[in-house]
């Protein structure tokens, strides 16, 4: 569960450079006077907001509403167009969610520490509740602000959470951490900005959040405090009602994952683990024929109660892997979405579907870019690894398309030949960085490990994210559990 708007600490006094920056305390009880005071705050006991949710890289938009009441009560409510209504909420002690590609959800342990503690209603009264210890712990420039950094411990044994206030107006600018989710602990970064003066308390109209390679954009439209609320709005729905009457003592089923069709030959598959635990297979295949090399595959994915199946992802390029066409098929739960693009005269021409009819979009897109998708499947990095120079440990420029998105730059860095150990054996590999920024702008590095005869991707990471991808046959027996048991790299290289 995500509150679009969590505001958990307070603001900041523009000193001087060379004056000492105030203690983390000082810094979270000032911030109740910058955004209204104490009585400002008091005077508020619900609240409802109005406005839309967009997930700009898929071009989904739906209409929100956020009912929120004290102590620690919320509901979220989003319509999306064919995928329908996505509902989160809590009443203090309980917290759900329920959607179209997830059906119900209860939340639990640490995820449900979390949201209880965004929940709270007027959160920077109640810090001190909340959270054991606030340190300022330096400076940072978030966009075009100078701000101070303060880091908060929560007082249930939760990550430290990091908030940064501008020096000029005292108002929160960034919040950046770690969450914990039904897929394990994921990093994430949320912006805030347009701050805006309601029934005396400023509070900010759009935040952005980013996390997991996903950019998510909230903006209100509308904010009220002291609504008549119907009755039992918090209340959870039935099959949320449902779940929870269900005995705690039975054991919950193992979750399986589908697997696509078996590999063949001059194929491979892909198992990938977040946070230790496997979430994802993929199998693929690369063929060469008539001068045209033609890369394609399946993937099947468990992310947390939502299935994602990717049915098909093919991409066609000419000898020297400039792209011809592409396509893929998959499903979110039961919402189907397509894209079908051809690349011609420096342009990507798609048809896209996402269960609201086919729309086209045509993107710049150069003769020598590589195909790849904005999350799974993560095997169009195979055309990648097929073109970095292992001659040079300079970095090297290429230019990815994004699969019905756009274009993005790709940095690359070959740093060697690595000796990586998988289980009771190990191999030599070569080890090269790739740098993306996806096109909503966050910037993704993954480590990519590939064989020195044929580049065949066989280990891939990216730490930021807990993701970790091996080819079938070499993951080391901790992928299979916690990845911090997995066994150590040797870390040496061996340059060429």
């Amino acid at each position: 569960m995500n509150k679009f708007a969590l505001i958990m600490v307070a603001g900041c006094i523009m000193l001087p450079a060379q004056e000492a920056l105030p203690t983390g305390a000082a810094v979270l009880d000032r911030y109740v006077e910058a955004t209204g005071g104490k009585a400002a705050y008091e005077k508020h006991h619900n609240q409802v907001a109005k406005g839309t949710l967009a997930l700009p890289a898929q071009g989904i938009t739906g209409d929100m509403t956020l009912s929120e009441a004290e102590p620690a009560k919320t509901l979220m409510r989003v319509e999306i167009g064919a995928i329908g209504t996505m509902q989160e909420g809590g009443d203090g002690k309980v917290a759900w969610e329920l959607s179209p590609l997830q059906g119900p959800r209860v939340v639990e342990g640490a995820e449900l520490a979390d949201v209880l503690r965004e929940a709270r209603f007027n959160a920077p009264l109640h810090w001190r509740e909340q959270y054991s210890k606030a340190e300022t712990v330096g400076t940072e420039r978030v966009g075009d602000e100078d701000c101070i950094k303060v880091q908060l411990t929560p007082n249930d044994g939760g990550h430290p959470e990091t908030m940064d206030f501008s020096r000029k107006s005292g108002l929160l600018i960034k919040q950046s951490g770690t969450r914990a989710t039904a897929m394990g602990d994921i990093p994430y970064e949320n912006l805030f900005s347009d701050y805006r003066s309601v029934d005396g308390v400023m509070e900010p109209f759009k935040t952005t959040e980013k996390a997991a390679g996903q950019e998510v954009e909230v903006t209100v439209s509308e904010m009220k405090f002291n609504v008549e609320l119907p009755e039992g709005t918090f209340n959870p729905p039935a099959e949320i009602q449902a779940l929870l009457k269900k005995s705690k003592t039975e054991p919950e089923a193992p979750k399986t994952l589908a697997s696509p069709s078996p590999a063949g030959p001059g194929a491979g598959k892909f198992l990938i683990y977040m946070g230790g635990n496997q979430m994802a297979t993929e199998t693929y295949s690369l063929t060469h024929a008539d001068g045209h090399y033609e890369l394609s595959g399946s993937a099947s994915a468990q992310m947390g109660q939502m299935k994602i199946d990717v049915e098909q992802y093919r991409v066609v390029t000419n000898d020297k892997y400039q792209p011809l066409e592409a396509n893929v098929r998959a499903k979110m739960g039961a919402v189907a979405m397509a894209v079908k693009t051809t690349f011609s005269g420096g342009m990507a021409h798609s048809e896209i579907d996402t269960g609201q009819g086919p729309q086209k979009k045509d993107d710049p897109a150069g003769a020598n870019d590589v195909v790849i998708s904005q999350n799974l499947p993560v095997f169009p990095f195979t055309l990648l690894a097929r073109r970095v120079a292992t001659s040079t440990h300079d970095p090297q420029k290429f230019t990815a398309y994004v699969l019905g998105q756009g274009e993005t730059p790709v940095t690359v860095e070959y740093r060697g030949v690595e000796k990586v150990n998988f289980g009771s054996r190990s191999l030599e590999l070569n080890h090269f960085i790739a740098t993306l920024a996806l096109p909503q702008g966050q910037p993704i590095a993954a480590d990519v490990w590939s064989l020195p005869a044929d580049a065949t991707i066989i280990k891939m990471a990216v730490p930021e994210h807990g993701v970790e991808v091996y080819q079938e046959g070499y993951e080391p027996p901790a992928a299979k559990g916690s990845s911090s048991d997995a066994p150590a790299q040797s870390g040496t290289s061996n340059p060429k």
